[in-house]
């Protein structure tokens, strides 16, 4: 499977995502944050974005309950943050002798 990071800052544009057809689009934190200040458009054109490319979409940086309501009201398929969970170590692997 692929993954675009951090979609709607840097070079994750719609033509890479077009270029690249992932199977998931996890839409920046800026996106959340900006719709949550009034300006919409560029988080709900990544969501139409990546269902035309028939994406999974994952929202970053998910802080406040407030927030996760909004998002939630969109066609988001994922969440991710802070408000959700914390980062947590991986358990160290173990060595396989063969």
């Amino acid at each position: 499977m692929i993954a675009i990071d951090d979609f709607g800052c840097k070079e994750s544009s719609p033509e890479r995502v077009a270029q690249v057809k992932p199977n998931i689009l996890k839409l920046d934190r800026q996106l959340l944050l900006d719709y949550m200040e009034g300006t919409k458009e560029p988080l709900l054109n990544g969501i139409k974005l990546a269902k035309e490319c028939h994406a999974k979409t994952v929202i970053e940086g998910v802080e406040t309950e407030q927030q996760l309501e909004a998002m939630k009201a969109l066609d988001i398929d994922f969440f991710q943050g802070y408000h959700l969970a914390m980062p947590q170590a991986l358990l160290p692997r173990l060595k396989l002798v063969s």
